[in-house]
């Protein structure tokens, strides 16, 4: 030790002073006991001590043991207050680790409780116990709870004919049901929808509402979004329907509803000031950015941000709430607040923002990690990150447990768990002396370049980090895997960053500064139209994404519990090797498996629900795929996700062989969107269909031309050999034919495999289904009821000519089955 070193030891007390002093022996063990005591608070602060991790995981654990379980909420809630009492009484004898492990078990035991009340439970007069599957006229009185917003179907509108492109949407607290003079008190939320505009509705108002009720359906196709528990998760169990805005009837009485009423006003102020200031093209990504509602992102944009990798653009995040505190940790270093000026006026916007953006998980996990570390900032003492991001998750979980299976929470506590972790890398390496660019020659160039590829270098490593530890949930959750987003986002952090700014800026500025709010408008349009060409540009890079199958729950389990060894392992060299090794060896037996064809051990044919349209799956056992058509009366867009999601859930990838049975948009307006997805080998079609003055067969014939897709016509007599034992005969129609429709010119194919047929139909009748009944009676196995079950297309001609043993209507009308039944017999 040098002379410096030992001079604050000597000067302590008086040269007179008579205390006693310690010998050699008793000084030595006190610092021994020192330097102990500084290890253990060392390893403290690098994360050692962490309380809250294990009891936000062992409250997540509840959440899980609920669902798999089927124990009441009188066991969870006495096993948790015995498990706490039980904690009491151990800590206070000293024994710590017994008691941690009991502190934990009653964490679990009321992650559990709260999931069971939340998900299971209902009062008794819940509106859902008084609804059934199919939909019943009702009146109903409610109160507006969330703001209505509007959704226009913007995109393809020329293919889609029915509903109408305007609907809106909202969410009500259901107080009555009426049936006639009679009025029964009811509880519980519903979603109202309508078609048109509910724009003279504001939150709190009391309304009643003349239209239909129903309990929300589960999925009715393979691999189809489940509908119905999206909606449990927000607690609502019922919907409700209004032909027209004028079916929905506002009494003139307001609840008092103060916070939602001024949020309501908020959002509206927010959203005029966008109108005023920004175009029509950026004005609908502008709301998104900065409000979260993304009703007016049409299908092509949404489209374009998934495929680039920059979707989480679009959904308010933790991005966001970063950015707003950057903005306003800034403006405070300009006012030079003090430090409590500083912590007070990043608190209350992050605050103010969470609340006028709904509080949305992503968005209440940031403002609670930044509420977290500016608070102590007066104080300047420094925040554990992990027990921060576990106190943000317990929060969020108590608040409403069914957040543990929401995509957008998940993926927001992984991306911070990958920041966090590549950030405690380059932190061990900056202290440890690592080796970092370090150019030998000098100059200003040097200065300016150093700190930009620095700056580079760190952001991609933080980003890839950040890819990789979520890429397994976004290919889980939507099929998709970007490569090119790891390029692009770094490079668009600047680009974001301003652009955000100019938002806030835009909106704080026409509140407080109208004048300024020109400026902030004009630099934020600006901004945006870069934003939107970037994101274009990307989208459409070959290899930058790739559509593929669903990933099977139990890899995604595994890679992430090999995840979870290698963020836990700190400094532990050997258990950093072996879960490295043990994720790349996981991946590769991933991709191995994955890669392996799936093929049925005989012929599968679905016949998807999209409602009044058709699309047909057929996969045979040597693993090739078969879709007729691919269309929908409603939104093409749904038929064509109802189609992937068969598809992927599967675990197919591409189409072989597609074919269209005639030109009616129900039958082929999702094949334009199709053929930029999925991979599709053949079209196979028939001359008729070939009406180019039809805008949407154009649109389908350039789209095939533009991805590769070769096409074919037929007519009656070719045979298509979809597998070494599955062969499709056309039957319908003739190289003569002439239809006096588009529905008589249906192509008509007969699937045999091992003697069995399926007859697909199309919507053939008039001359058409005159043709196909003269040609020799067939036994048909399974028949696909013509024109969606229409009493014009199935005659009783049909029936003895095909003597079908199961009939499948493609159609959402359940009034044609006793006519069907009286056709074909039961």
């Amino acid at each position: 030790m040098s002379q410096t070193d030992e001079q604050p030891d000597r000067s302590v007390g008086h040269p007179h002073d008579s205390t006693v002093r310690p010998n050699s022996g008793q000084a030595s063990q006190a610092a021994a006991l020192c330097a102990e005591k500084g290890r253990s608070l060392a390893s403290a602060r690098a994360g050692g001590i962490l309380p809250a991790v294990p009891i936000a995981a062992c409250f997540a654990l509840g959440i899980l043991a609920d669902r798999w379980t089927t124990l009441p909420a009188e066991f969870w809630i006495v096993a948790s207050f015995v498990g706490w009492a039980a904690w009491v009484m151990v800590w206070r004898t000293g024994r710590l680790r017994p008691a941690a492990v009991l502190l934990c078990f009653s964490c679990l035991c009321l992650g559990a409780a709260q999931d069971h009340r939340t998900w299971f439970l209902v009062r008794r007069d819940d509106i859902a116990l008084f609804a059934s599957e199919q939909s019943s006229p009702a009146i109903i009185e409610a109160v507006v709870v969330s703001q209505p917003q509007v959704h226009t179907l913007r995109s393809d509108g020329r293919l889609r004919e029915w509903p109408p492109p305007v609907r809106s949407i909202c969410v009500v607290e259901c107080q009555a049901l009426r049936s006639g003079k009679d009025r029964r008190p009811v509880s519980g939320r519903a979603r109202l929808q309508t078609f048109g505009r509910l724009s003279n509705l504001q939150m709190g108002d009391e309304i009643i509402i003349y239209g239909h009720f129903r309990r929300p359906r589960g999925p009715s196709n393979p691999g189809e979004f489940d509908f119905r528990r999206y909606l449990r998760r927000q607690r609502i169990h019922c919907l409700i329907w209004a032909d027209s805005p004028e079916a929905v009837r506002s009494t003139g009485e307001r609840q008092d509803r103060m916070l939602a009423r001024l949020r309501s006003h908020a959002r509206e102020v927010c959203q005029a000031g966008l109108r005023r200031y920004l175009s029509p093209r950026g004005l609908p990504v502008a709301k998104a950015l900065l409000l979260g509602d993304r009703t007016g992102i049409t299908e092509e944009v949404r489209k374009a941000f998934v495929e680039s990798g920059t979707m989480h653009l679009l959904a308010i995040s933790g991005l966001h709430v970063g950015i707003l505190a950057m903005f306003l940790w800034s403006l405070a270093r300009l006012l030079r607040l003090p430090p409590s000026g500083l912590a007070a006026l990043v608190l209350a916007g992050v605050g103010v923002y969470a609340f006028v953006t709904d509080a949305r998980p992503p968005v209440l996990r940031a403002t609670i990690l930044i509420a977290i570390t500016v608070a102590v900032f007066p104080c300047y003492r420094r925040v554990l990150s992990a027990n921060s991001l576990a106190v943000a998750a317990l929060i969020l979980l108590f608040r409403n447990p069914s957040d543990l299976f929401e995509p957008g929470a998940q993926l927001s506590f992984v991306a911070v768990i990958a920041l966090l972790w590549s950030a405690r890398r380059f932190r061990r390496r900056d202290q440890t002396g690592g080796p970092d660019l370090d150019w030998q020659w000098g100059g200003w160039l040097r200065q300016v370049l150093q700190p930009c590829l620095r700056w580079l270098r760190r952001g991609y490593a933080m980003s890839t980090a950040v890819w990789l530890f979520s890429a397994p949930l976004v290919a889980g959750y939507f099929n998709v895997v970007c490569p090119v987003g790891l390029i692009i986002n770094v490079l668009l952090i600047p680009i974001v960053v301003l652009t955000l700014w100019f938002g806030f800026g835009l909106i704080a500025s026409i509140t407080a500064l109208p004048s300024l709010a020109p400026v902030f408008g004009f630099g934020f349009d600006r901004l945006l139209g870069v934003l939107l060409d970037v994101v274009a540009l990307a989208s459409t890079w070959r290899l930058g994404h790739l559509y593929i199958p669903d990933i099977p729950v139990w890899w995604g389990l595994g890679f992430y519990v090999l995840l979870a060894g290698l963020v836990a392992s700190g400094r532990s060299r050997q258990i950093t090797w072996i879960t490295t090794r043990g994720l790349a060896a996981w991946l590769v037996f991933g991709l191995w498996t994955g890669l392996q064809p799936s093929s049925p051990q005989s012929l599968r044919c679905t016949f998807l629900d999209v409602g009044h349209g058709c699309a047909v799956l057929v996969e045979t056992p040597g693993g090739r795929t078969l879709l007729y058509d691919v269309g929908t009366l409603h939104n093409p867009h749904r038929a064509t996700k109802l189609v992937e999601g068969a598809l992927w859930s599967s675990g197919r990838s591409c189409v072989d062989l597609l074919i269209l049975s005639h030109s009616d948009s129900d039958h082929y307006n999702g094949a334009p969107e199709l053929f930029g997805d999925v991979p599709v080998g053949k079209l196979v079609l028939t001359r008729s269909f070939l009406q180019l003055d039809q805008e949407g067969v154009n649109d389908v014939c350039q789209a095939a031309a533009s991805h590769g897709v070769r096409v074919e016509l037929v007519w009656a007599g070719d045979r298509i050999r979809l597998d070494r034992n599955v062969v499709g005969t056309v039957l319908h129609p003739a190289p003569d034919f002439v239809g006096e429709h588009d529905n008589a010119n249906s192509l008509v194919v007969l699937i045999e495999f091992a003697g069995r047929r399926i007859l697909l139909c199309g919507d053939i009748d008039g001359n058409g289904l005159d043709a196909l009944l003269r040609q020799p009676p067939r036994t048909i196995d399974v028949l696909m009821a013509p024109h969606h079950g229409s009493k014009r297309s199935n005659r009783p001609e049909l029936a003895g000519w095909a003597r079908p043993r199961l009939l499948v209507v493609s159609g959402d009308d359940r009034h044609t089955r006793k006519m069907l039944i009286d056709a074909y017999g039961p």
